[in-house]
């Protein structure tokens, strides 16, 4: 596949080396919830993720939800961590929210949502045609 890099790194404050930039996705799977136990600063880590992608990437991650109010502290144990825990933590890196698919999973005798968060693109005031 061309343009295609991928890369594999256990999670620290630098998760890509520092010449990756303008990303058009990075994925992040089933391993968020394993930097709540371990020494990463996860804002410096979302900030460098937000950094890395170009204006109308995409940030992916996928992880086990915890139940309400259980935030980061069953990261170890359970390996899980409550969504709006992770929905706070990409937000105030800069990720903007793009939608919700509703009700996609049940668990902990709930629906849980789909949400997608975007690095908007940077636009003029005016924008012109063509």
């Amino acid at each position: 596949m061309r343009g295609f890099r991928p890369l594999d790194r256990i999670a620290e404050d630098k998760p890509l080396p520092a010449d990756v930039k303008n990303l058009d996705l990075i994925t992040f799977f089933f391993y968020y919830h394993d930097t709540t136990y371990m020494e990463v600063n996860r804002d410096k880590m979302n900030k460098a993720m937000f950094d890395a992608l170009k204006p109308g990437a995409f940030l992916i991650i996928a992880d086990h939800s915890a139940k309400p109010g259980e935030g980061t502290t069953v990261g170890k144990t359970t390996h899980r961590i409550e969504e709006k825990t992770l929905i706070e933590e990409v937000t105030k890196a800069g990720f903007k929210h793009v939608g919700t698919l509703p009700q996609v999973g049940f668990k902990f005798g709930r629906w849980l949502d789909l949400s997608f968060y975007q690095l908007l693109l940077e636009t003029p005031a005016h924008p012109l045609d063509g």
